[in-house]
């Protein structure tokens, strides 16, 4: 997901208050992202292709190898 992309999760994020402790999910998924930098593409084409193969070929991916993750 991005943030230029609208929509309610846009809208959630607005709401949180700046000051706020960091939810875990979110801290694991900027790790990832720091440590994997295609890891950012793969879970935006997972989140938003209608299916795992979509979202496979999206990324020039073997279907496979997105089951197993």
């Amino acid at each position: 997901m991005y943030a230029e992309e609208p929509g309610g999760p846009a809208l959630l994020a607005d709401a949180i208050d700046p000051g706020a402790t960091p939810i875990p999910d979110v801290l694991a998924v900027d790790r990832a992202v720091a440590e994997a930098p295609w890891a950012a593409a793969t879970l935006h084409a997972i989140a938003f292709a209608p299916s795992m193969r979509a979202a496979a070929a999206e990324l020039t991916a073997h279907y496979p190898t997105l089951q197993s993750a």
